[in-house]
This record gives structure tokens, sequence and C-alpha cells, in this order.
């Protein structure tokens, strides 16, 4: 059993190790844009008004104007949900 997989990871380490280089550069690539400093005020502003109902949000097919970060969304979820009592 060990020879196979031995034999296996032989035949296809280059596969491997390329795939393991390019998550690596994607992974530093997404650390270095979390931390860049460049960012405009209209990436960091809150793109969900405070008055923004469930219904006026999530009732429509249409997708949004703009990209709503995930952690905005979460916030405004949990918002709504702890209000109608649905979040412990």
């Amino acid at each position: 059993y060990f020879c196979i997989i031995q034999l296996y990871f032989s035949k296809h380490l280059h596969l491997i190790t390329a795939g393991l280089l390019l998550w690596n550069q994607t992974r530093l690539q997404w650390i270095e844009n979390g931390r860049s400093g460049d960012q405009t005020q209209q990436n960091r502003a809150r793109r969900l008004g405070w008055n923004t109902s469930y219904e006026s949000l999530l009732g429509s097919k249409q997708p949004f104007p703009q990209r709503i970060p995930l952690t905005e969304m979460v916030e405004f979820l949990v918002e709504i949900w702890d209000h109608e009592g649905l979040y412990d």
C-alpha cells in the first residue's frame, strides 16, 4: 500500500508542487491586498444604508448595484435576525 502511494507521488510531484506554488502566490496576493493602505474612502464606506430593510435588499432577484463586502452583509443579517428573535 505504501509503495502505491509513493509511486503516485513520484509520478505527480510536479503537479502537486505547481499547485502548492500557485496557492501560496494567490494567498500572498490576498494578504497583501488586505493590508494595503491605499483603499479609497468609497471602498471603505458602508455600502448598505442604515435604513435598508430585508425585503428591499433580498426581496428582488436583481443584482446589487455594487458589491457588498461579506462582513457588512453578515452584520446586516445578524442585526435583522436578532431583531426578529431568530439569532441567539
